[in-house]
């Protein structure tokens, strides 16, 4: 499926439908599907259909995926809503377990800098630059 099969309008029309569905599972790629088919007939017989003459047709992107769901199981909607949040979780947890243990590396690191800075103390370094002619 692509979107620049489909006029402008269109294109709009399915991209902010897709974003609006939470949780991509078999029945909402289906949904997306016939969404699909319907908006390429309808580019087809009207090639510069805007956005809002397919909502005034169709209805908004909002009011269909609230229609999807108002039809949908409610359990199926549940358990792919409660395997989505534990996938957050675990991304979550993931990136945090991340920002720790690169905290705790630069701090590390700048402890070794500042025991290197102190052992070499009493000298200076010196450079010496050279003069251009």
């Amino acid at each position: 499926m692509k979107c620049n099969t489909l006029s402008k309008g269109c294109s709009t029309y399915y991209k902010k439908l897709k974003t609006l569905i939470p949780v991509k599972g078999k029945y909402e790629k289906q949904f997306l599907n016939s969404i699909f088919e319907s908006l390429e007939g309808i580019c087809s017989e009207q090639p510069n259909i805007s956005y809002d003459e397919l909502c005034n047709r169709i209805g908004t992107p909002t009011d269909l995926i609230i229609e999807y769901y108002e039809n949908a199981d409610a359990e199926y909607v549940i358990q792919k809503l409660h395997i989505s949040s534990i996938i957050r979780n675990i991304v979550i947890a993931i990136l945090l377990i991340a920002v720790i243990v690169a905290s705790i590396e630069l701090y590390s690191f700048h402890k070794l800098y500042k025991q290197a800075e102190n052992s070499i103390d009493g000298y200076t370094i010196e450079y010496i630059q050279e003069e251009t002619p």
